[in-house]
């Protein structure tokens, strides 16, 4: 009984491949994180590709440029980020994603390390568009216009939702995160926010992703060709699931690490 309890506990750890052990290929749909599988890692060198280390190949990239973000090899703790700006061309950088992030039924969870260094209007850390046409159906995490909200919007059949909470600092490394409840479109579930695994009180009613295949995806930049942001992204990991709050913790700690 031992033999087989040992047996069953080592497949269920060795099936937690996400960030701090926290899910898997199949409900960790993306997980970026800047001290691994960039295309360089020379300090101020543009960033080709950033590698997905979910397991799904997600990877993001940017081909253009002038659009390429710039590696930080000293940022939050010593580690790594990557710089998002116009600066010296008056064009912002930004990262494609690929296709896919169809189904949220099961809930979404959604973790960003990012230190702003200016507020631009609508901001977006990572927006996943598509639909027909591409406006049609968005779901981001990004500034509330220029305010220092932090805000969570789906676009569900061309209608809009979202939550607002104060909670943005500029100049410092923070740790911003949502978690929407599960639920089947057409309709709404709750959505929360944290800042540094601090609940930012009150929640919202907000749009259920509708289970369309995403093909306009970004980070730093959004569905409708602008939303772009001048600051540093160390970790980008989102779930197509609820994660619970003990999972929850385990992943600010790691974060925070």
């Amino acid at each position: 009984l031992m033999a087989a309890c040992w047996c069953l506990m080592v497949t269920n750890l060795s099936a937690q491949t996400g960030p701090g052990g926290v899910g898997n290929s199949s409900n960790n749909l993306l997980w970026l994180k800047a001290d691994a599988g960039t295309s360089t890692t020379v300090n101020g060198d543009p960033v080709s590709s950033w590698q997905d280390q979910s397991g799904n190949a997600m990877n993001a990239t940017q081909g253009v440029a002038n659009c390429q973000p710039k590696y930080v090899a000293s940022g939050s703790n010593g580690k790594p980020s990557i710089l998002l700006n116009n600066l010296g061309d008056g064009i912002y950088d930004y990262f494609n994603l690929p296709s896919g992030f169809s189904d949220f039924t099961g809930g979404l969870s959604a973790f960003v390390v990012v230190k702003p260094n200016s507020t631009v209007a609508w901001s977006n850390l990572f927006n996943l568009g598509g639909g027909a046409p591409s406006t049609n159906d968005a779901i981001a995490l990004a500034r509330d216009n220029n305010t220092a909200n932090i805000s969570y919007r789906v676009v569900a059949n061309g209608g809009s939702t979202i939550i607002s909470r104060s909670s943005i600092s500029n100049g410092f490394y923070q740790i911003l995160s949502v978690r929407q409840d599960p639920g089947v479109p057409p309709g709404t579930s709750t959505v929360r926010m944290y800042k540094n695994n601090n609940f930012i009180p009150g929640s919202a009613l907000v749009n259920i992703p509708r289970n369309v295949l995403r093909n306009d995806n970004y980070i730093g930049h959004d569905s409708w060709n602008s939303g772009d942001t001048d600051g540093e992204i160390a970790e980008v990991i989102i779930y197509n699931t609820l994660i619970n709050s003990a999972q929850r913790i385990i992943l600010a700690i790691y974060l925070s690490s």
